[in-house]
């Protein structure tokens, strides 16, 4: 059962499953299936915690079969199964909502950074060919550069798992892919080394990290702007990192269409890497200093403001869920009588 472990699901089709799977066939005399699935679902907290292995979460039939549940009559077992069927579905239909919302809204973020570093904020600027498809026309004054003109990508620190150490001995943290979420730097499940470091391998005010390489393609490509508490430390041989003056505009080149259409991230599943020479290469449209600032200062607060709006929308939705497991628990235990709750 493995990274899915707990998760409860009905079979729709005559099959048979591998031994990572563990499959239930209710007595109907006894059990409303639908019911006990419900059951299954209210419990899976607690067989997480009765999970009996070091380096895989997995259960077994033995503790499956043991579970003590309350079992009413059959007709009320259908009657609350049809209860949670009609109120999880409203549920998951909202939910389905607020999930596509938050699309809408980061669709809605990229097109708002990559319109404003092709054609800038003013609407009825001038424009003229870029020559570059992926940039299409761009303002009059501005010029087309490749990102080696503005800036310098370096590879990161190779270590070896012997140099990594706890955090309370002194060592350098390590940035990974894992410390990059949502354009931001995270300081979960940090790596601390011992190595020396060279001092060009020490981050600076304003550099650029990137994933360079990872087992998933959907994850390279993805960058953060180094913030205080990462300054003097380092990054992973599987990052890169870009040094630049400009980079409180190029920031926002990385996260626009342009970026993927250059690199040629995620128009195939199967590219997973992200070359320094591939990156020097990437052509974008830079403005005046003065534009390059006044846009900078326009996305910092249209992105935020739509990052609130996810934010928003994704604690509704996680509350959402909270309601789903309180329903299911109240209805399967008999804290509510949901006999004449069922529409007709």
């Amino acid at each position: 059962m493995y990274a899915s472990v707990g998760e409860v699901a009905f079979l729709g089709l005559r099959a048979t499953w591998n031994q990572a799977l563990l499959g239930i066939e209710p007595r109907r005399d006894r059990v409303e299936p639908r019911f006990l699935r419900y059951v299954l679902l209210d419990m899976r907290n607690d067989l997480l915690r009765d999970v009996r292995s070091n380096t895989q979460a997995n259960l077994n039939a033995s503790q499956i079969g043991d579970i003590w549940f309350q079992r009413p009559p059959l007709d009320e077992q259908r009657a609350i199964a049809d209860f949670l069927d009609q109120e999880t579905a409203r549920i998951d239909t909202l939910i389905a909502e607020q999930q596509r919302l938050i699309e809408l809204l980061r669709e809605r973020r990229v097109s708002t950074i990559t319109r404003a570093v092709t054609r800038g904020i003013d609407e009825n600027i001038p424009l003229k060919p870029s020559g570059v498809s992926s940039l299409g026309d761009i303002p009059r004054d501005w010029q087309v550069i490749r990102i080696k003109n503005a800036a310098k990508a370096l590879i990161g620190l190779t270590y070896r798992p012997e140099d990594v150490v706890d955090s309370e001995a002194g060592g350098t943290l390590v940035l990974r892919a894992g410390n990059i979420q949502n354009d931001r730097l995270v300081f979960e499940d940090n790596v601390y080394v011992s190595s020396k470091i060279p001092e060009a391998l020490r981050l600076t005010a304003g550099d650029i990290v990137i994933c360079a390489r990872n087992g998933s393609s959907k994850l390279v490509g993805k960058s953060a702007v180094v913030t205080p508490i990462a300054l003097g430390q380092t990054w992973g041989a599987f990052m890169v990192a870009l040094r630049s003056d400009m980079n409180n505009y190029l920031q926002w080149v990385l996260r626009s269409e342009i970026f993927k259409a250059e690199t040629g991230l995620f128009s195939t599943s199967t590219i997973n890497q992200l070359t320094s020479t591939t990156l020097h290469n990437l052509r974008f449209a830079l403005p005046p200093v003065d534009e390059r600032l006044r846009i900078a200062d326009y996305l910092s607060k249209q992105t935020s403001t739509i990052d609130t709006l996810i934010a928003e929308t994704e604690k509704f939705i996680a509350l959402s869920r909270e309601r789903r497991a309180a329903l299911i628990t109240a209805a399967v235990t008999g804290q509510i009588d949901v006999r004449d709750k069922v529409a007709g």
